[in-house]
C-alpha cells in the first residue's frame, strides 16, 4: 500500500518540523520520509514530530484542510473542514494503536465515535479502541535514502524502500462534536510490550489541535506540566499542588526575571498561567485530596514555602507585582511546620478534657480526623461556625448560616 494515499492528495513544498527530530545529527530515514511530503493551500501540515519508540522512531504528522465558510456574513472567511493525524513508524514488530480522543482539553481520553474508526478498529473498554497499524513500504529516491539503512530494492532502480507501519485518523471538526486531538499508546501484537512518550515523562502520546478551529497545536510545556500533575496521577493533594507551584514559579518565573537577557514578558506570561491554576484551586474547581493523606505540618510547610516564593517575586521583580498580589490571594499565609500539627493536637486535647470519645459518628471526632489527614483553609470557617454554634446555645441554624 502506498503511504502517500493516507495523506491529502494535492500537496506542495514541505511542512514545518517541530522539536523532536534528529537535532544536529544526520537526518534519519523517518526525518527524510516526513520531509518528503508537502502542503498546499488547503492541505496544511500543522505539526510534524519524530518520537522514539524503543529503538525505532514514530513520525506524528497533523494535517488540516480548510474551505470557504459559506455561512460567513461579514466577508470571505475559511473554516476547518478536515483534520487528519497520520502516524508512521519504522518499528520492525507488528504494532497496535491503543487510542482515544480529546474533545474539551488536551489531557482528555474519550471513546472515539465509531464514524472515525479506521478499518480493523475494535472497542476494548468504555473509553478506548485499538487499531492494528498497517504494514507497508516507504520508498525514497536513492540519493536521499538514509545512509547505512537496511533497505529492500523496489522495481524502480532509482528508489530504495524501507518497511513501515502506518495509521491515519480523521477527526470530526465541526460543531459540538469537534475533536481536538488523539491520545494514544502503542503495543506489540501480543501485548507484552507497551510504548509511551519517553520524551514527556513516559506519558501517553498526544496529537492535539487547538480548540475552536484554531490552526496552532496545543504546545506549552508549563501548561502540560500542570495538566499532567492534575489529571494523570492517581494521588494528588493541596500540598503537592503548592509544592509544584513553588517549583514552577522558581523555574519559569524567578529564573527569567533575574536573567537580564531574558524577556520579562515570558516571566509575566508564566506567572499569569500559574495564577489561573491557583485561582481554580482556591475556588474548589480542582481536587484538594485524592488517594493520599497529608499531615497538617506538611501542608503548612508547603503553604508557607509557596507564600515566601510569591512574596520574594513581589519584592524582586516590580513588573510582576500585580500578578503576584493576585496570586497570593489564592494561598493562605501558612505558618511554621509545628503550627499545623498544633491545631490538630489541640482539638484532640479539647476532646479529652471534655470526655468526647474518639469514635466514628461524633462530629468532633470526624473534624479531628479531617484535620489529621487534610487540614485546609476551610477549617478556619468550620472553627468559627463551631464557636458561633456554642455561643448561640447550640443552635444548628447559626452553625449552618455561618458556613
Amino acid at each position: 500500500r502506498d503511504l502517500r494515499s493516507l495523506i491529502f492528495s494535492a500537496v506542495g513544498p514541505g511542512g514545518e518540523e517541530e522539536e523532536g527530530g534528529a537535532g544536529s545529527q544526520a537526518p534519519s530515514f523517518m526525518d527524510r520520509w516526513g520531509n518528503n511530503f508537502s502542503k498546499a493551500s488547503n492541505n496544511k501540515l500543522i505539526s510534524q514530530r519524530i518520537l522514539p519508540v524503543g529503538e525505532f522512531e514514530l513520525l506524528v504528522q497533523m494535517y488540516q484542510e480548510n474551505e470557504q465558510d459559506t455561512e460567513a456574513v461579514s466577508g470571505p472567511r475559511t473554516k476547518v473542514s478536515r483534520r487528519r493525524v497520520v502516524l508512521t513508524t519504522n518499528c520492525i514488530e507488528d504494532l497496535v494503536l491503543h487510542w482515544g480522543v480529546a474533545r474539551d482539553e488536551p489531557g482528555q481520553w474519550l471513546l472515539p465515535p465509531a464514524t472515525i474508526w479506521p478499518a480493523g478498529t475494535t472497542a476494548v473498554s468504555h473509553m478506548s479502541v485499538e487499531t492494528p497499524m498497517v504494514p507497508s513500504q516507504g520508498c525514497l529516491p536513492a540519493a536521499t535514502a538514509a545512509a547505512g539503512a537496511t533497505s529492500s530494492k523496489s522495481d524502480d532502480p532509482d528508489e530504495e524502500c524501507y518497511p513501515l507501519q502506518t495509521i491515519a485518523v480523521t477527526l470530526t471538526c465541526e460543531g459540538e462534536e469537534e475533536l481536538m486531538g488523539v491520545q494514544f499508546v502503542l503495543r506489540n501484537a501480543d501485548g507484552t510490550t507497551w510504548y509511551k512518550d519517553t520524551t514527556d515523562g513516559n506519558t501517553n502520546f498526544r496529537a492535539n489541535y487547538s480548540s475552536g478551529n484554531a490552526s496552532r497545536p496545543v504546545s506549552d510545556e508549563l501548561v502540560q506540566t500542570i495538566i499532567r500533575a492534575e489529571d494523570v496521577q492517581n494521588w494528588w493533594t493541596l500540598m503537592h499542588r503548592f509544592n509544584l507551584a513553588s517549583s514552577l514559579l522558581e523555574q519559569k518565573v524567578g529564573a527569567p526575571a533575574k536573567d537580564p537577557k531574558a524577556s520579562m514578558s515570558a516571566a509575566v506570561a508564566a506567572a499569569s498561567k500559574i495564577y489561573v491554576w491557583l485561582r481554580y484551586s482556591s475556588q474548589r474547581k480542582l481536587t484538594w485530596q485524592r488517594n493520599y493523606n497529608v499531615k497538617p505540618r506538611e501542608l503548612s510547610v508547603s503553604q508557607a514555602k509557596l507564600t515566601r516564593v510569591i512574596a520574594g517575586l513581589y519584592c524582586s521583580s516590580p513588573p510582576l507585582r500585580d500578578i503576584t498580589r493576585l496570586m497570593i490571594s489564592t494561598v493562605g499565609k501558612g505558618g511554621q511546620g509545628g503550627q499545623g500539627q498544633q491545631i490538630r493536637d489541640e482539638i484532640l486535647n479539647i476532646m479529652h478534657r471534655n470526655n468526647i470519645k474518639e469514635v466514628k459518628g461524633i462530629w468532633m471526632e470526624e473534624w479531628h480526623q479531617k484535620l489529621h489527614n487534610n487540614t485546609s483553609p476551610d477549617d478556619v470557617d468550620i472553627c468559627e461556625a463551631l464557636l458561633k454554634f456554642i455561643a448561640a446555645d447550640c443552635d444548628m441554624k447559626v452553625y449552618w448560616e455561618h458556613l
